[in-house]
């Protein structure tokens, strides 16, 4: 996955113009379109027939989420970028699985 993360980091910092703002609205438009995929892949939207099944709604919610980065902070490099990002992503999962083997408080304090 890092290096679909660089490419889409790169590919964004080449291509990706717009206003920080929009790429925070693609996110949550994106966000939506994944959410709703994952409801009729469940069988809670019978009725609804989707255009891209839920990893593909999530690959897009990474990609914004890529662009938006690259909008908010356009003087660090795409380096900068995908190393800040893989190191939170790292910090993010070592809390993560210490809230589901219990180790949560012990570790980091209830914080």
């Amino acid at each position: 996955m890092t290096d679909q993360i660089k490419r889409a980091i790169d590919i964004s910092k080449e291509h990706c113009t717009e206003h920080p703002l929009f790429y925070l609205g693609k996110i949550m438009e994106e966000l939506g379109e994944f959410s709703e995929a994952v409801l009729v892949e469940q069988g809670h939207m019978p009725r609804k027939v989707l255009n891209e099944d839920s990893f593909g709604e999530a690959a897009d919610v990474i990609n914004c989420v890529c662009a938006a980065l690259v909008a908010v902070w356009p003087n660090m490099s795409e380096t900068e970028i995908r190393e800040k990002l893989e190191s939170e992503l790292s910090r993010k999962n070592d809390k993560f699985i210490a809230i589901y083997d219990g180790t949560y408080e012990e570790k980091y304090g209830g914080k």
